[in-house]
């Protein structure tokens, strides 16, 4: 779920992304890690951590569509994460 006004923005340069989320009147928050790739699967892994974001992809042109990964949100914006999964359809730029 992305609010009303939100930007999420994937950049893949290299073996290095940043994804930034920027709410209207906040700063945003961003990102930095790895990712890797093989034909249909890619993952994020943010600097600092063990674990990455595992994704299904599929490209086809200019779009590429990540499914599925297991993430964590705090849905009722009260400091409390649930279990959520995290898809992305992205468009180059």
């Amino acid at each position: 779920m992305v609010a009303q006004g939100t930007v999420v923005t994937l950049a893949l340069t290299g073996s290095s992304f940043v994804y930034t989320i920027a709410d209207p009147g906040k700063p945003p928050n961003v990102t930095n890690g790895t990712w890797t790739s093989s034909r249909d699967t890619m993952a994020l892994k943010p600097n600092g951590v063990t674990w990455s974001w595992q994704f299904d992809m599929t490209q086809s042109g200019n779009s590429l569509t990540l499914n599925g990964a297991s993430v964590e949100f705090d849905f009722a914006a009260n400091g409390v994460f649930e279990q959520a999964k995290l898809s992305m359809a992205l468009v180059r730029q």
